[in-house]
This record gives C-alpha cells, sequence and structure tokens, in this order.
C-alpha cells in the first residue's frame, strides 16, 4: 500500500493477460484476504482506510467479482488488520466487542453507493496522479474518482445535466450545481 504507487492497475492488468494468453479466455476474478496492518498505531487507521478503499475501487473497476477485505476485528496476535478495534482481546480470532475504525465507515459507504455495480471502464485521463472508474447499474452510471498525489487536483467532467450528487469518501452526499452541464470537482 498505497495501491497506485505500488502498481495494483498493472499488475491487475498484467495478470488479466496471462490469463488470456495461456488459458485462452478471461476468467472469474476473486480477491481474498485484502488487508493493509496498522501493528496496533491508530496513526495509521487513517491511510489504512484511504488505502484499503482504494484498492477495493480498483479491484471493482477492473473488473474483479468479489474482493473480501481482511479482517473484520483486529486480533490479538497481529494486531491492525481488523475494520473494528478488538475490545476484548480475550477471544483470540473474533470477539463479542468492538469499536469501528473509519476503515469501517469508508467500506459502508462505498457498498452503499456501488453494491450490485459492474465496471464500465477506468477513467485515467484526469492527470498523473488522478484514477477513477466507471461503474454501472440498471443504467445508471457512478464515478469513482480521487487523486493520491501530495495535492488536490480540480477537475472539470461533462455531465450533461444541471446538478449532480457528489459523495465523498464517507458517503457524505451534496448536490452540486454543474453549470453549462460542466462538473468542477476537487479530488
Amino acid at each position: 500500500q498505497p495501491p497506485e504507487t505500488h502498481n495494483l492497475v498493472g499488475n491487475i492488468r498484467a495478470l488479466k493477460e496471462m490469463i488470456r494468453t495461456y488459458v485462452g479466455h478471461d476468467l472469474d476474478l476473486y480477491g481474498t484476504e485484502q488487508g493493509f496492518a496498522t501493528g496496533g498505531d491508530q496513526g495509521k487507521e487513517f491511510s489504512q482506510a484511504l488505502w484499503l478503499t482504494r484498492s477495493y475501487l480498483i479491484m471493482l473497476g477492473e473488473g474483479f467479482k468479489v474482493n473480501f477485505a481482511f479482517y473484520f476485528a483486529d486480533y490479538p496476535n497481529e494486531p491492525g488488520y481488523g475494520f473494528f478495534h478488538n475490545l476484548n482481546p480475550r477471544i483470540p480470532f473474533g470477539t463479542d466487542a468492538v469499536s469501528p475504525k473509519p476503515m469501517a465507515a469508508s467500506y459502508a459507504a462505498l457498498t452503499m453507493m456501488l453494491e450490485g455495480h459492474k465496471s464500465v471502464g477506468a477513467i485515467e485521463w484526469l492527470g498523473r496522479t488522478a484514477l477513477g472508474y466507471a461503474l454501472e447499474r440498471k443504467g445508471q452510471v457512478t464515478l469513482a474518482l480521487w487523486d493520491y498525489g501530495d495535492s488536490p487536483r480540480v477537475v472539470k467532467l461533462p455531465v450533461g445535466v444541471e446538478s449532480v450528487d457528489v459523495f465523498d469518501w464517507m458517503g457524505n452526499p451534496a448536490t452540486v450545481k454543474t453549470p453549462g452541464g460542466t462538473l468542477t470537482l476537487t479530488l
């Protein structure tokens, strides 16, 4: 992690090409146990949430059928993988008491907005450190866009309507006017 600077997109595309070359057709792809351990350092939880949310968006955008994250709650011998703090470390793998990390909220928002969506394709023309995907469900297209560089990036997107709903990475909505059918957005 972070997924972009560790070439997750390129690695997935190379894997898919290898499958096409040696198998002769595409195969369904499933991601399992995707995680990033904070080592129990709460200062790393924000990065964990950003990186794993973007990793999931990349996997979905590159056509994975599903991507399973690892693990629902921290376990005592290897802390930091969980979506939640384990408030009862006497239970080694699982718990009966949790407290959410930022990752729990970002994954909840991602699921709420993108459940059942399929990738339409990558959006790679927004700038050197910007990335995104168009995702579709029942004729409705949702864009997932972000910039992974050190500075915010302003982008303009043709949307063809008077306003759009914009959500941040935690699912907070805002209706934004789009003069002339163009959305100006800071990633």
